[in-house]
């Protein structure tokens, strides 16, 4: 089992001395030597997903899908490793009444998954009298409609933070009655840290989201919810802000995240085209700018886990299969890429929407017998 600087030599001397040809890949060696220092893995709160103890992760499918995702996953023969499943929790107001079915897997754990954007929790708290009498004078105070998303973005500040406290704490009250029903979630999913925490006026978005994650892991004390680590997904271009110059602010924002997420996905999301290797190192610069840049940024990278789609419903910045390989062709593309980054070093694998064909037996097993081979290139039983 390589440790993480061993991973961090592998990638750059392989990078460095074969793709750019130097001919004396020692050198490379000595000049590393302090990139490596910092790629020592910080201690890591148990359940945290790691190079070591990876996850996998299967977000957002359609229900009537899983009898065809239960046997693939069990096909697969997956290393030891936690199966995290779930999929959108109010995506309108039927769906707050509904139970999300469970998947019988080895290792199975339920995750559903907080949508970042306007939905059925938005519209008010869903609380009993009595309930509602026991909050805090923050949870009596914001009991109705949230304000739109365009206003909580444009004023930001104490404003956005709270009323995102209150969203994640209205996913938390839906979590808690369903937990009272008998139906137990291990963990969530948070979705996202969108693109719009980009830019000058990236730090409004940033209040609302850091309250929106500080509200789904605490809960409401006062009604028995206890702390909860989720599994928060990074949009691909958000990965950008790893590279920014650290701000007081800034560095806020990285550890709630830290503190708050047992595994944070980078949204890959691919196109399955070019040389395999080469597209997985350069959809690894957010992970390696983690790791290099250490602090809360260093503990992201090492619960970093690699977020792909199966290929077959291209839509817009979710890569795929773009150019009509065929089933042959994206099984083996998908395979390298993978491996490729597995070679580096990931906290596990994720797969994103399995609808219409990307739910289908014949994509879902190769790509998780893809799941499992890369794996095991990490030296996970």
């Amino acid at each position: 089992m390589r440790s993480r600087p061993a991973l961090a030599w592998l990638l750059v001397t392989h990078v460095l001395a074969r793709r750019l040809r130097l001919a004396r890949p020692l050198t490379v060696l000595i000049a590393i030597a302090a990139f490596a220092a910092v790629c020592a893995p910080a201690f890591a709160a148990p359940g945290t997903a790691s190079i070591r103890h990876p996850i996998v992760l299967l977000s957002y499918y359609s229900s009537s899908n899983l009898p065809t995702i239960e046997p693939a996953v069990r096909a697969a023969h997956l290393p030891h490793v936690p199966v995290f499943y779930g999929n959108y929790v109010g995506s309108d107001v039927a769906d707050l009444g509904s139970h999300p079915p469970t998947m019988h897997v080895p290792r199975a754990r339920r995750a559903l998954i907080f949508n970042w954007v306007t939905n059925a929790l938005w519209y008010g708290q869903r609380l009993s009298d009595f309930e509602r009498g026991r909050l805090d004078s923050d949870g009596r105070s914001l009991t109705g409609s949230a304000p739109s998303l365009y206003t909580l973005l444009a004023r930001g500040g104490s404003y956005a933070y709270h009323w995102g406290r209150e969203l994640g704490r209205r996913f938390r009250d839906r979590i808690r009655e369903l937990d009272s029903e008998h139906i137990h979630s291990s963990s969530y999913q948070f979705d996202e840290i969108p693109t719009n925490v980009l830019g000058s006026d990236g730090w409004k978005a940033r209040d609302l989201i850091r309250g929106m994650m500080n509200g789904v892991a605490h809960g409401r004390r006062e009604l028995g919810d206890r702390f909860m680590r989720g599994i928060t997904l990074i949009a691909n271009a958000s990965l950008q802000l790893t590279s920014e110059p650290m701000t007081g602010e800034l560095d806020r924002f990285w550890r709630t995240v830290d503190r708050n997420s047992l595994a944070v996905v980078g949204e890959e999301y691919p196109n399955f085209e070019g040389n395999p290797d080469r597209s997985a190192f350069v959809q690894s610069a957010g992970e390696r700018t983690m790791i290099a840049r250490g602090g809360s940024l260093g503990h992201l990278g090492d619960k970093y886990v690699t977020g792909i789609t199966p290929g077959y419903r291209v839509v817009h910045g979710l890569g795929g299969n773009v150019k009509g390989r065929s089933d042959d062709g994206v099984n083996a593309w998908r395979a390298d890429y993978l491996h490729a980054r597995a070679v580096f070093g990931v906290a596990g694998f994720a797969a994103y929407q399995m609808l219409d064909r990307n739910g289908y037996d014949q994509v879902l097993r190769p790509m998780l017998k893809a799941f499992a081979a890369a794996l095991r290139t990490e030296g996970v039983k």
